[in-house]
Protein backbone atom coordinates (compact mmCIF):
# COMPACT_ATOMS: atom_id res chain seq x y z
CA UNK A 1 0.00 0.00 0.00
CA UNK A 2 1.23 3.30 -0.57
CA UNK A 3 1.43 6.24 1.09
CA UNK A 4 0.08 9.83 0.31
CA UNK A 5 4.06 10.26 0.66
CA UNK A 6 4.92 8.02 -1.99
CA UNK A 7 6.50 5.37 1.14
CA UNK A 8 5.63 1.52 0.02
CA UNK A 9 3.88 0.03 2.73
CA UNK A 10 3.53 -3.60 2.83
CA UNK A 11 0.05 -4.47 4.24
CA UNK A 12 0.09 -7.76 6.64
CA UNK A 13 -1.80 -10.74 5.83
CA UNK A 14 -5.16 -10.44 4.94
CA UNK A 15 -7.62 -10.95 7.89
CA UNK A 16 -10.33 -13.39 6.34
CA UNK A 17 -13.20 -12.16 8.81
CA UNK A 18 -12.28 -8.52 7.69
CA UNK A 19 -12.57 -9.33 4.08
CA UNK A 20 -15.35 -12.12 4.26
CA UNK A 21 -17.77 -9.34 5.95
CA UNK A 22 -16.96 -6.61 3.65
CA UNK A 23 -20.59 -6.21 2.24
CA UNK A 24 -21.89 -6.08 5.03
CA UNK A 25 -23.42 -2.24 5.25
CA UNK A 26 -21.45 -1.42 2.37
CA UNK A 27 -22.50 -0.77 -1.36
CA UNK A 28 -25.90 -1.80 -0.42
CA UNK A 29 -27.59 -0.20 -3.66
CA UNK A 30 -25.07 -1.59 -6.31
CA UNK A 31 -26.66 -3.92 -9.09
CA UNK A 32 -26.90 -7.27 -8.07
CA UNK A 33 -24.48 -10.04 -9.60
CA UNK A 34 -26.39 -12.62 -11.27
CA UNK A 35 -24.89 -16.31 -11.12
CA UNK A 36 -22.48 -16.43 -14.17
CA UNK A 37 -23.58 -17.91 -17.46
CA UNK A 38 -19.95 -19.50 -17.69
CA UNK A 39 -18.80 -23.62 -18.47
CA UNK A 40 -15.34 -22.74 -16.86
CA UNK A 41 -13.81 -20.13 -14.15
CA UNK A 42 -10.49 -19.53 -13.25
CA UNK A 43 -9.63 -17.94 -9.91
CA UNK A 44 -6.50 -15.89 -9.39
CA UNK A 45 -4.98 -15.31 -6.17
CA UNK A 46 -1.92 -13.72 -4.63
CA UNK A 47 -1.41 -15.25 -1.41
CA UNK A 48 -3.24 -18.19 -0.42
CA UNK A 49 -6.41 -18.49 1.49
CA UNK A 50 -7.65 -14.93 -0.03
CA UNK A 51 -9.59 -16.40 -3.07
CA UNK A 52 -12.00 -18.00 -0.30
CA UNK A 53 -12.65 -14.99 1.57
CA UNK A 54 -13.13 -12.79 -1.23
CA UNK A 55 -15.10 -15.22 -3.80
CA UNK A 56 -15.22 -18.76 -2.13
CA UNK A 57 -19.29 -18.02 -2.71
CA UNK A 58 -19.22 -17.09 -6.12
CA UNK A 59 -16.47 -20.44 -6.88
CA UNK A 60 -18.79 -22.11 -4.59
CA UNK A 61 -22.34 -21.54 -6.30
CA UNK A 62 -20.80 -21.76 -9.90
CA UNK A 63 -19.25 -25.51 -8.96
CA UNK A 64 -23.06 -26.37 -7.86
CA UNK A 65 -24.24 -24.96 -11.33
CA UNK A 66 -21.98 -27.35 -13.16
CA UNK A 67 -19.18 -24.81 -13.82
CA UNK A 68 -15.77 -26.46 -14.19
CA UNK A 69 -13.85 -23.97 -11.02
CA UNK A 70 -10.14 -23.86 -10.91
CA UNK A 71 -7.75 -21.66 -8.41
CA UNK A 72 -4.34 -20.59 -9.51
CA UNK A 73 -1.98 -19.43 -6.29
CA UNK A 74 0.99 -16.99 -7.74
CA UNK A 75 2.88 -17.52 -4.36
CA UNK A 76 2.93 -19.92 -1.19
CA UNK A 77 2.84 -16.67 1.07
CA UNK A 78 -0.09 -14.76 3.46
CA UNK A 79 0.78 -11.69 2.31
CA UNK A 80 2.98 -10.56 5.02
CA UNK A 81 6.32 -8.95 4.67
CA UNK A 82 9.01 -11.30 4.89
CA UNK A 83 12.19 -10.11 7.20
CA UNK A 84 15.42 -9.94 4.69
CA UNK A 85 17.58 -13.05 4.46
CA UNK A 86 14.65 -15.02 6.58
CA UNK A 87 15.74 -18.53 6.99
CA UNK A 88 13.50 -21.06 5.48
CA UNK A 89 12.05 -22.23 8.35
CA UNK A 90 10.81 -18.53 9.47
CA UNK A 91 9.27 -17.92 5.76
CA UNK A 92 7.51 -21.27 6.36
CA UNK A 93 5.80 -19.78 9.45
CA UNK A 94 4.80 -16.90 7.41
CA UNK A 95 2.54 -19.02 5.14
CA UNK A 96 -1.24 -20.13 5.87
CA UNK A 97 -1.85 -22.98 7.15
CA UNK A 98 -2.51 -25.22 4.20
CA UNK A 99 -4.49 -28.04 5.93
CA UNK A 100 -6.94 -25.53 6.99
CA UNK A 101 -7.06 -23.84 3.18
CA UNK A 102 -7.64 -28.17 1.91
CA UNK A 103 -10.56 -28.19 4.58
CA UNK A 104 -12.47 -24.62 3.63
CA UNK A 105 -12.30 -25.70 -0.18
CA UNK A 106 -14.30 -29.11 0.92
CA UNK A 107 -16.29 -27.31 3.69
CA UNK A 108 -17.26 -25.11 0.50
CA UNK A 109 -18.20 -28.09 -1.61
CA UNK A 110 -14.97 -27.28 -3.63
CA UNK A 111 -13.38 -30.95 -3.37
CA UNK A 112 -12.53 -32.08 -5.50
CA UNK A 113 -11.24 -29.04 -7.60
CA UNK A 114 -8.05 -28.04 -9.39
CA UNK A 115 -5.68 -25.95 -7.87
CA UNK A 116 -2.78 -24.82 -8.76
CA UNK A 117 0.13 -23.34 -7.24
CA UNK A 118 3.17 -21.26 -9.55
CA UNK A 119 5.17 -21.06 -6.15
CA UNK A 120 7.02 -17.97 -6.63
CA UNK A 121 8.39 -16.23 -3.55
CA UNK A 122 6.35 -13.65 -1.87
CA UNK A 123 6.38 -10.71 -1.48
CA UNK A 124 6.15 -10.50 -5.06
CA UNK A 125 9.91 -9.54 -6.82
CA UNK A 126 10.22 -6.11 -8.60
CA UNK A 127 11.07 -6.19 -11.74
CA UNK A 128 14.62 -4.73 -11.19
CA UNK A 129 15.11 -7.96 -8.70
CA UNK A 130 15.94 -10.42 -11.60
CA UNK A 131 12.54 -12.44 -11.47
CA UNK A 132 10.19 -11.31 -14.17
CA UNK A 133 7.54 -12.30 -12.29
CA UNK A 134 4.88 -10.74 -14.41
CA UNK A 135 5.50 -12.55 -17.53
CA UNK A 136 5.49 -16.18 -15.38
CA UNK A 137 1.80 -15.14 -13.92
CA UNK A 138 0.85 -13.67 -17.32
CA UNK A 139 1.85 -17.28 -19.10
CA UNK A 140 0.33 -19.42 -15.93
CA UNK A 141 -2.80 -17.49 -16.28
CA UNK A 142 -3.10 -17.66 -20.47
CA UNK A 143 -2.64 -21.37 -20.39
CA UNK A 144 -5.38 -21.36 -18.28
CA UNK A 145 -8.12 -19.69 -20.47
CA UNK A 146 -7.14 -20.16 -23.70
CA UNK A 147 -9.13 -23.60 -24.15
CA UNK A 148 -12.06 -22.20 -23.48
CA UNK A 149 -12.04 -18.42 -23.97
CA UNK A 150 -15.42 -17.49 -25.07
CA UNK A 151 -16.97 -19.89 -21.43
CA UNK A 152 -14.59 -18.83 -19.12
CA UNK A 153 -14.97 -16.48 -16.28
CA UNK A 154 -11.46 -15.03 -14.92
CA UNK A 155 -11.49 -14.03 -11.52
CA UNK A 156 -8.13 -11.99 -9.53
CA UNK A 157 -7.60 -9.29 -7.66
CA UNK A 158 -8.43 -5.32 -8.26
CA UNK A 159 -5.53 -3.97 -9.88
CA UNK A 160 -5.66 -0.87 -7.89
CA UNK A 161 -6.29 -3.02 -4.71
CA UNK A 162 -3.46 -1.55 -2.31
CA UNK A 163 -1.42 -4.19 -1.87
CA UNK A 164 2.24 -4.85 -4.25
CA UNK A 165 1.43 -8.37 -4.76
CA UNK A 166 -2.28 -8.04 -5.36
CA UNK A 167 -1.68 -5.43 -7.46
CA UNK A 168 0.40 -7.35 -10.19
CA UNK A 169 -1.69 -10.31 -10.49
CA UNK A 170 -4.46 -7.83 -10.64
CA UNK A 171 -3.05 -5.89 -13.46
CA UNK A 172 -1.79 -9.09 -15.71
CA UNK A 173 -5.18 -10.91 -15.02
CA UNK A 174 -6.64 -7.93 -16.61
CA UNK A 175 -4.55 -7.51 -19.59
CA UNK A 176 -5.17 -11.70 -20.17
CA UNK A 177 -8.90 -10.92 -19.84
CA UNK A 178 -7.97 -8.02 -22.42
CA UNK A 179 -5.72 -10.16 -25.02
CA UNK A 180 -8.03 -13.53 -24.84
CA UNK A 181 -11.74 -11.76 -24.38
CA UNK A 182 -12.28 -13.25 -21.33
CA UNK A 183 -15.11 -11.92 -19.09
CA UNK A 184 -13.18 -10.55 -16.17
CA UNK A 185 -14.29 -10.62 -12.17
CA UNK A 186 -12.30 -8.41 -9.80
CA UNK A 187 -12.46 -8.92 -5.96
CA UNK A 188 -10.97 -6.30 -3.03
CA UNK A 189 -8.88 -7.18 -0.27
CA UNK A 190 -7.08 -4.23 1.32
CA UNK A 191 -9.54 -1.56 0.60
CA UNK A 192 -11.60 -3.38 3.80
CA UNK A 193 -8.51 -2.68 6.42
CA UNK A 194 -8.99 -0.37 9.30
CA UNK A 195 -5.30 0.13 10.15
CA UNK A 196 -4.54 3.72 9.85
CA UNK A 197 -3.53 3.56 6.79
CA UNK A 198 -5.17 5.41 3.46
CA UNK A 199 -8.29 3.15 2.34
CA UNK A 200 -8.62 2.14 -1.15
CA UNK A 201 -12.42 2.51 -0.63
CA UNK A 202 -12.64 6.18 -2.19
CA UNK A 203 -10.71 4.45 -4.98
CA UNK A 204 -13.04 1.93 -6.34
CA UNK A 205 -15.21 2.69 -9.24
CA UNK A 206 -18.84 2.59 -7.69
CA UNK A 207 -20.27 2.61 -10.85
CA UNK A 208 -18.54 -0.98 -11.59
CA UNK A 209 -19.42 -2.63 -7.88
CA UNK A 210 -21.75 -5.55 -8.21
CA UNK A 211 -23.16 -7.44 -5.06
CA UNK A 212 -23.03 -10.93 -5.60
CA UNK A 213 -25.69 -12.44 -3.14
CA UNK A 214 -24.94 -15.67 -1.44
CA UNK A 215 -27.85 -18.56 -1.21
CA UNK A 216 -28.53 -19.33 2.06
CA UNK A 217 -26.63 -23.37 2.29
CA UNK A 218 -23.05 -21.73 0.25
CA UNK A 219 -23.28 -18.87 3.22
CA UNK A 220 -23.68 -21.39 5.89
CA UNK A 221 -20.73 -23.41 4.01
CA UNK A 222 -18.69 -20.32 4.11
CA UNK A 223 -18.91 -19.70 7.58
CA UNK A 224 -17.33 -22.68 8.31
CA UNK A 225 -14.44 -22.50 5.80
CA UNK A 226 -13.94 -18.40 6.81
CA UNK A 227 -13.90 -19.68 11.18
CA UNK A 228 -11.53 -22.56 10.06
CA UNK A 229 -8.60 -20.26 7.95
CA UNK A 230 -9.23 -17.57 11.29
CA UNK A 231 -8.88 -19.58 13.89
CA UNK A 232 -5.57 -18.58 16.27
CA UNK A 233 -6.69 -15.00 14.90
CA UNK A 234 -9.86 -14.88 17.16
CA UNK A 235 -12.03 -16.62 19.30
CA UNK A 236 -15.12 -16.35 17.51
CA UNK A 237 -16.07 -14.51 13.98
CA UNK A 238 -19.15 -12.44 13.09
CA UNK A 239 -20.22 -14.54 10.22
CA UNK A 240 -19.55 -13.79 6.95
CA UNK A 241 -21.84 -11.49 5.00
CA UNK A 242 -24.90 -12.33 2.85
CA UNK A 243 -23.19 -11.16 -0.08
CA UNK A 244 -19.81 -10.74 -1.95
CA UNK A 245 -18.59 -7.35 -3.72
CA UNK A 246 -16.70 -7.40 -7.18
CA UNK A 247 -15.73 -5.04 -10.34
CA UNK A 248 -16.94 -5.57 -13.34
Amino acid sequence: MSRGDGEIVVAGPCDPWLVAVAARGRFTGAPALPVPDVRRCVVATAHLHEELCAAGGLMATLAEAGCAVEALAVTDGDGGPERPGAHSRERAGNRRDRPSIARGYTALGLDPLRRYRLGLPAPLPAPDDGLDAGSDVEAALADLVRTDAEGTLLVAPWEQDGHPDHDLVGTVAARVAREHRVRLLRYMLEPWRDDGTPSGIALLPRQAVRRFRLPGGVLQRKDRAVADLAAGRADTGPGCAEAELFLV
